[in-house]
């Protein structure tokens, strides 16, 4: 039995490569050597030429007047398939094609397997000639659309993934995107790969030790230009972490490291562009504001807390957040810090035993906020609870954000379309493209304030020595670039408190700033600077700043503060006209959603 063994083990050989050709591949193949229909061919030819071989074997020593057991029979048919045929003479038309099926079917099996090898190889030759290239590891939608993006952009995309079969591998084929079928873990990709003369790496796997031992990994490669890296991490609670890890916390020659999070990007992507300031006209003239978060993923968490951290619209009160729960009563701690988030917000829960149109009814202030999120993964709880609100006319906006799993939202959103103040939000396309995660266009105000801050200390004759963060941006460590966006992002919504718009010129928003407004707006910027830091773990202290121990003295309320304090918020607001002048045009808040009119 060991020759039918070794042939059903070269049919399966291809399991073990590591390598395929991105031209073989499909929507249903990914760069196997044998479809799953060739696969079925051949077992079932193997079978026919061994039972073929066994009953013509019969036959024939019958003919010639031999006996022979079953065994010997079965052995007989064996060796046909690597031409070994004693039988002579004339020949039961059983045997005869049974001793040229045999070897053909292997013949076939073995040719076609190292053609495969060969090609593999020559296909690891090319990929190792690239140069100024982007190598992403771990495949999923939103590396499928990274790649495409990056594609369309010019660069020169390569992905690497251990999963033969992975749905996405068909849009990449489409796209003509190349990609390795390998074990992202194998310490020799990088240098297979010419890691030296790459340009970007984002490692995306599943497994967040998988991602930061690639950094690890490439930090340790001598490269002969900069590479921008960066590394995705699952875990929420990591990131604060990492973020102080001399691994991105210190800059390192030839190479820039980032760290992102999926929810936190789609959370930061979401009040941007369709934020409670933007959603709600007249937010500046209201004292408090109450907003709604319909969710049952994890999603909700960082929506959550990114409205801590950004979500200042009124000076001196506090954001009212309502999060509606369905089915199982979540634990206390549910939300990451909430001890630190519920001093930040006044945060409510309204749980819903069941997710049903009763349940719906029985709690009657869902329909009385001033914005609602609906972050839902089931299909069917996105149809009920948007068929509820539109029974009872709601009139305050609702935002509908596709998530991870969430089919039906093109349908959703066209069955809906005649109901105005429901906006269906997609933020994938607009957070997984090449310059969300690698360019500098987002960063523009962000970089723009970090320049400023950087002007202003060196013409107090202060430098690096005295200040760990004047260096240039590209050398600032990313919890600072961190930073630096968050008040990026806070600024246009002051732009927006003030003028009703995020892109204002410079003249009009220069009249808004009044004695009254400017103080106003540097109390709101105090407000969120303080809920920046103590989000980031940052605690009070009677006596000196300690960035190690994360203590501050100036984590107390706005009109507490020194003069030199308040002034420092207040040059902040005096110099939102010449850094929005320095960004240039705003970026239109619409993009990636759909704003539904009637008609």
């Amino acid at each position: 039995m060991h020759c039918k063994t070794t042939v059903w083990y070269i049919v399966r050989l291809h399991q073990s490569l590591n390598l395929a050709d991105d031209k073989t591949v499909n929507s249903n193949h990914s760069g196997i050597i044998f479809t799953n229909k060739e696969q079925i061919s051949l077992l079932v030819l193997v079978i026919i030429a061994f039972v073929l071989g066994v009953l013509g074997y019969y036959e024939y020593y019958k003919s010639i007047d031999q006996s022979a057991t079953l065994f010997d029979l079965m052995y007989r048919s064996l060796t046909m398939f690597f031409l070994d045929f004693p039988a002579e003479g004339k020949l039961p038309w059983t045997l005869e094609m049974a001793r040229w099926l045999a070897p053909l079917t292997l013949t076939f099996t073995i040719v076609k397997t190292f053609l495969a090898l060969a090609r593999s190889k020559f296909h690891l030759y090319q990929l190792s000639r690239k140069h100024d290239h982007a190598i992403l590891f771990g495949l999923d939608k939103n590396s499928a659309k990274l790649a495409c993006s990056m594609l369309k952009n010019g660069q020169n995309p390569v992905v690497v993934e251990d999963d033969e079969h992975n749905q996405y591998l068909g849009i990449l084929a489409e796209s003509k995107v190349p990609y390795l079928i390998a074990n992202p873990a194998d310490k020799t990709l990088l240098k297979k790969l010419n890691l030296a003369q790459a340009k970007y790496l984002f490692a995306n796997t599943a497994s967040d030790s998988t991602n930061l031992e690639i950094l690890h990994q490439a930090l340790s490669i001598e490269k002969t230009r900069l590479l921008k890296a960066v590394c995705k991490i699952r875990q929420i609670s990591l990131i604060n972490v990492l973020s102080s890890c001399s691994l991105f916390s210190t800059n390192h020659p030839n190479m820039e490291t980032k760290l992102i999070n999926h929810k936190k990007l789609t959370a930061r992507w979401l009040l941007g562009h369709q934020g409670p300031d933007i959603l709600i006209k007249d937010f500046a003239s209201r004292q408090n504001l109450h907003i709604g978060i319909l969710g049952d993923n994890l999603l909700l968490n960082s929506l959550v807390e990114r409205l801590a951290e950004i979500g200042i619209y009124c000076p001196n009160s506090q954001l009212k957040v309502s999060i509606i729960h369905v089915g199982k009563v979540p634990e206390e701690n549910l939300l990451e810090q909430s001890s630190v988030l519920n001093e930040l917000l006044d945060i409510n829960h309204i749980h819903l035993p069941d997710f049903n149109l009763e349940s719906l009814q029985t709690n009657a202030k869902i329909t009385k906020f001033d914005c609602l999120y609906v972050l839902l993964k089931e299909f069917d709880s996105v149809l009920l609870s948007l068929h509820y609100l539109q029974r009872c006319s709601v009139d305050f906006p609702v935002v509908v954000t596709e998530t991870d799993n969430l089919q039906g939202f093109t349908w959703l959103s066209e069955e809906f379309y005649n109901q105005t103040n429901f906006i269906f939000a997609n933020p994938y396309d607009a957070i997984h493209d090449f310059d969300s995660i690698f360019g500098e266009k987002q960063d523009a105000l962000a970089k723009a304030i970090h320049n400023a801050y950087l002007a202003e200390e060196e013409a107090k004759g202060l430098s690096v020595q005295d200040n760990n963060a004047l260096v240039p941006w590209d050398e600032l460590p990313e919890v600072l670039k961190d930073a630096n966006r968050n008040q990026a992002d806070h600024s246009l919504t002051k732009c927006r408190f003030l003028t009703g718009t995020s892109s204002p010129d410079k003249q009009t928003l220069m009249q808004t700033l009044s004695k009254e407004n400017v103080e106003l707006l540097a109390e709101m910027e105090h407000q969120r600077w303080v809920a920046e830091k103590r989000l980031a773990g940052w605690q009070y202290t009677s006596g000196e700043k300690d960035s190690n121990r994360r203590l501050s003295p100036s984590l107390i309320p706005y009109n507490e503060l020194s003069e030199a304090e308040k002034q420092k918020d207040r040059d902040t607001i005096l110099n939102l006209p010449k850094l929005l002048e320095l960004r240039g045009k705003a970026p239109a808040s619409s993009a990636g959603c759909r704003r539904l009119a009637a008609g």
